[in-house]
């Protein structure tokens, strides 16, 4: 049986495809998705002509889009649009989320949730409209979402049963947009989009605030203020996200020991990047590069291993005025 809040439930997804005898025509399916450990990432994908809500109900989600990374809190909502490129990266032990899939029907078609064709296109224009995708919204959303799986396990016979189900999908599309509003000027966003775009290509990189600042042409307050609310996490916590999927990568890709990868990627030492790694990704490094080393059972460097006499390179962190 659908309990709103799913803490008892084993399994880790539950999906509801709806019906045309659901009454709530347009949304294609809504579902809860929690992860009790640890997963792979899922690869990136799109949604043909769907708007994908997804709402932050535990932990940190992070999604990916268009190379940038949105931190995704809790109480927050991510928006990607139709046929727009994104994924998931991290599917951690805690992480779990509300999401409804949404389709506009074509001129002629069905009505989406009873509209007249004027009201969703005018529905339709403000969802397209809405320019960063993740962004904090009311606790009403998070109620709407529960409200929905009330409905659902209602008898099917109940008349009633439709009401509740289109009532609480449209108030969740309008609540999103009310909130989606008062964002930053679009010329802001685009500086930050690529900084952001850049911490992704390059972790590596040394970078200063005062230098990521200068370069979107904002004082150091104002950056990190649109910084964060443009990808959910402020500029440093972004530089050492991006470092640690690039430290992922390396390890299934290359043999480099593992302490020296810490050190050439800015950790302050190995002991630091290993703990950062099992916060983020719930596994530990050694654990990752096993998984290189059963692709190539001739691979002879030792895990972790520094080689002798090797010093750090130069340590490339993140300074904020802040800290």
């Amino acid at each position: 049986m659908l309990t709103p809040e799913f803490d008892d439930l084993p399994d880790e997804r539950l999906s509801v495809n709806t019906a045309p005898a659901d009454g709530v025509d347009g949304v294609q399916s809504f579902g809860f998705s929690r992860y009790r450990r640890y997963r792979p990432h899922l690869p990136e994908h799109t949604h043909p002509e769907c708007f994908e809500i997804n709402f932050c109900r535990r932990g940190v989600l992070v999604f990916e889009s268009a190379g940038t990374a949105h931190a995704v809190k809790p109480g927050h909502i991510f928006i990607s649009k139709p046929d727009e490129p994104h994924h998931l990266t991290t599917n951690i032990n805690g992480l779990s989320l509300y999401w409804m899939l949404v389709k506009f029907p074509p001129e002629g078609g069905t009505p989406l949730l009873g509209l007249t064709a004027t009201e969703a296109n005018a529905l339709r224009r403000k969802l397209s409209g809405i320019g960063s995708p993740c962004f904090p919204v009311q606790d009403d959303v998070r109620i709407l979402f529960r409200e929905m799986f009330a409905a659902y396990k209602m008898p099917k016979k109940d008349p009633f049963r439709s009401v509740r189900l289109k009532s609480a999908a449209l108030r969740i599309l309008l609540s999103v947009i009310r909130d989606s509003g008062d964002r930053p000027r679009k010329t802001f966003m685009n500086a930050i989009v690529r900084t952001a775009r850049q911490i992704s290509e390059h972790p590596e990189m040394r970078y200063t605030l005062a230098d990521l600042a200068r370069q979107a042409n904002l004082s150091l307050n104002r950056f990190s203020t649109l910084f964060k609310q443009a990808t959910g996490l402020p500029p440093h916590k972004m530089i050492v996200l991006q470092r640690l999927k690039k430290a992922r990568e390396l390890l299934l890709e290359t043999s480099t020991p593992i302490a020296e990868l810490a050190y050439s990627l800015g950790f302050a030492s190995p002991r630091h990047f290993a703990g950062e790694f099992k916060r983020t990704f719930g596994t530990c490094a050694r654990a990752v590069r096993s998984l290189r080393h059963c692709a190539n059972p001739d691979g002879r460097e030792g895990i972790g291993a520094v080689r002798d006499g090797a010093s750090p390179p130069e340590r490339s962190n993140v300074r904020t005025h802040s800290e």
